[in-house]
């Protein structure tokens, strides 16, 4: 009988909180959408580079789309302020598209999101690593002066002591 390959066995259907979710947050965003065009026209248009973050990222803890979309997120954030404290109409989102400024600092928040995403973990990783062989190198004195005061049998593996004699 063949073996059957698990990249190819049929996944599980979306359960039903899954489900409900994308139904609730589609009635919310539609809802959100009518009352306030004007601010979701500029998270839809500004939060891009969040969106395409979350659709890329195949892992299931999404990290690079939290980092991107914190920092694509404080890279909207000014503009929206600047939407919300005028008089929050729709022409106003058309006068701050072309702003160059306002858009630098939009996508350039979000690269600085994705500079953090790849390269924070090989710093953190080799930071990890000084602290393990720091450890070791402690392990490894304790180890030498335990020898010391009791000498060799200390440092016996347990495979030496169960051999017969």
């Amino acid at each position: 009988m063949a073996k059957v390959d698990p990249a190819k066995q049929q996944q599980p259907a979306p359960t039903r909180s899954k489900q409900s979710f994308l139904v609730w947050g589609s009635i919310i965003f539609g809802l959100l959408f009518l009352v306030a065009l004007p601010t979701m026209t500029l998270l839809l248009i500004g939060m891009l580079p969040t969106i395409v973050a979350y659709i890329i990222d195949r892992t299931q803890q999404k990290h690079s789309a939290f980092c991107v979309g914190g920092m694509n997120f404080l890279g909207v954030y000014y503009p929206l302020m600047q939407l919300w404290t005028g008089e929050h109409p729709i022409t106003e989102v058309a006068d701050l598209m072309p702003d160059l400024i306002d858009f630098l600092m939009i996508y350039g928040a979000a690269g600085f999101g994705w500079l953090l995403f790849t390269s924070i973990p090989p710093v953190v990783a080799a930071f990890l690593t000084v602290m393990a062989q720091r450890r070791v190198a402690t392990l490894r004195a304790t180890q030498r002066h335990l020898i010391e005061e009791w000498g060799d049998n200390v440092a016996a593996s347990s495979d030496e002591e169960q051999s017969p004699a």
